[in-house]
C-alpha cells in the first residue's frame, strides 16, 4: 500500500522506464534478506520491501503498458500484468515443495533479468513528449511499433505523435504544466467518471470474493471437509487462476470488456451460490460427505470465472478511461483503494464467518456479483479497438 502513492510521483517525475528497471534493486535486496535470514526480523523487512515495491512496480506497469500499446492490442497488454502476476501464484505454491531456498534464488534471478531487459526498453513516447523531447519520442515510436526507416514509416511516426500531442490538448494543459493535476481536473464529467470507473471496478475486485478464495483455499477445503490437503488445493485453485487470466488476452480484443465482465459476474453469482448452498446444508448436520467434491468444483469455477473478468479487467479499463492529465495520481488512487478494500475483506472475512455462517458469506459474494455486472454495463463505456479521443468523447 505504501508503494503505491510512490508510483505516481515518481511516474510523473522521472517516467515509466527507469523506476521500473531501479526498482528490481530492492526487490532482489528483499529476497537476499529473505534467503540471508538471521532471524524473523530479517523476513519482516524483507517481506515489507516487496510489498512497498511491488506496489509500486504494479502501477508504474500500467501507465507504461497504456502508453506503448496500440489500441488494437491495448487490452491485451494491459491484461498481461495481471497474467503475470498470477503466473507468480501457482509458481510459489510449487515451489513449495522445494527446499526453501530457491523460492529466493529463483526470484532473485527473475529480478536481476528483468532488470537486464528493461534497460534496452526506451521510455515511452507520451512521457517523452511531455517531456518535450520530441526526436527521443519519434525513436520509441519507431522501437515499438517495430518501424523502419522509409517515407511510410516516417508518416506513421508523425501521425502518432499527432496522436500524442492531441490527448495532450485534449486535457485541457500545455506542455509547460501537463505533469501538475488540478482538482477542477477531476471534477470534468470525464475526470468524475473515470474515478468512479476506477475505485469502484477496484473496490468489486475484492468485494467478490475471488481474492478470499485465493488466499484461504485451504482453509475452506478443510471446513467444507474436502479430501484434498490445504496446499494441495491451493496449488490447484493458482493453476485454475492462471487458466483463466491466460484466457483474457487471447479473447478481450475478440469479445469486449463488457462481455467478459458479463460473463464472469453472472458465473460468479452461480459458482458462490452452489458452494453456499453445500456449506449450508453441512452446517445443518445434513449428510454431504459423499459430495465433498462440491467445493473444489465451485471455488475452481468461480476463480475461473473471476479471472475471465472481475479480477482482471478493472485494471486494464482503469488505465484506458484514465484521461491523461490525471492518469498517474487516478491509477494511483484505483490501485490504493484496491489494496484498502482488499486488506479490509481479508481482515474481516473470518468475523463475517463467525456472524453468518460461512454459507452465508459465499451468498454475500454471490449476491455482490449481481450489482457489480449492473455497474458494468450501464456505467463503464466499453473501450475496445477505441481510441483516447473516442473514449473521453464518451465520458462525457
Amino acid at each position: 500500500m505504501v508503494g503505491i502513492p510512490m508510483a505516481g510521483i515518481i511516474a510523473n517525475k522521472f517516467g515509466r522506464k527507469w523506476p521500473i528497471l531501479l526498482l528490481t534493486i530492492p526487490i532482489t535486496v528483499s529476497w537476499l534478506l529473505v534467503w540471508f535470514a538471521q532471524n524473523a526480523y530479517y523476513l519482516y523487512v524483507g517481506r515489507a520491501i516487496q510489498g512497498a515495491v511491488e506496489g509500486a512496480i504494479f502501477s508504474l506497469c500500467q501507465f507504461y503498458f497504456i502508453e506503448i500499446s496500440d489500441p488494437s492490442v491495448r487490452g491485451i497488454l494491459c491484461a498481461s500484468t495481471v497474467l503475470a502476476g498470477h503466473i507468480g501464484v501457482p509458481v510459489a505454491f510449487a515451489l513449495g515443495y522445494l527446499d526453501w531456498a530457491v523460492t529466493p534464488i529463483f526470484s532473485i534471478a527473475l529480478s536481476v533479468l528483468a532488470g537486464i531487459l528493461m534497460y534496452w526498453f526506451p521510455e515511452t513516447p507520451t512521457f517523452l513528449v511531455k517531456q518535450n523531447k520530441i526526436t527521443e519520442a519519434e525513436t520509441s515510436i519507431r522501437f515499438y511499433k517495430n518501424l523502419r526507416a522509409n517515407p511510410e514509416a516516417d508518416k506513421i511516426v508523425q501521425i502518432e505523435m499527432e496522436n500524442i500531442k492531441s490527448e495532450m490538448s485534449q486535457s485541457q494543459t500545455d506542455m509547460s504544466n501537463q505533469s501538475s493535476a488540478k482538482l477542477s481536473d477531476f471534477l470534468t464529467n470525464p475526470g468524475r467518471k473515470a474515478m468512479t470507473i476506477g475505485i469502484v471496478l477496484a473496490a468489486l475486485n475484492h468485494l467478490t470474493g475471488s481474492f478470499v478464495l485465493i488466499a484461504y483455499s485451504g482453509t475452506v477445503f478443510q471446513k467444507s471437509g474436502s479430501a484434498l490437503s490445504p496446499n494441495d488445493s491451493a496449488l490447484i485453485i493458482g493453476f485454475i487462476q492462471l487458466i483463466g487470466t491466460f484466457l483474457v488476452p487471447l479473447s478481450i480484443e475478440w469479445t469486449g470488456r463488457k462481455v467478459l465482465y458479463g460473463i464472469s459476474t453472472v458465473s460468479s453469482v452461480v459458482g458462490f451460490g452452489s458452494l453456499g448452498t453445500y456449506l449450508m446444508f453441512q452446517s445443518w448436520g445434513y449428510e454431504v460427505s459423499h459430495l465433498n467434491w462440491i467445493p473444489i468444483v465451485c471455488c475452481s469455477f468461480v476463480v475461473l470465472a473471476q479471472s475471465l473478468g472481475v479480477s482482471t479487467l478493472s485494471y486494464t479499463v482503469t488505465a484506458e478511461v484514465m484521461p491523461e492529465n490525471i492518469k498517474e495520481i487516478g491509477i494511483t488512487i484505483s490501485n490504493l483503494a484496491l489494496c484498502i478494500v482488499g486488506t479490509l475483506v481479508l481482515q474481516f472475512t473470518n468475523n463475517l464467518d463467525d456472524a453468518i455462517g460461512q454459507f452465508g458469506t459465499m451468498y454475500l459474494f454471490g449476491a455482490i456479483s449481481i450489482p457489480s455486472a449492473a455497474f458494468v454495463i450501464f456505467y463503464v463505456p466499453e473501450t475496445k479497438n477505441k481510441s483516447y479521443e473516442q473514449i473521453m468523447a464518451e465520458l462525457k
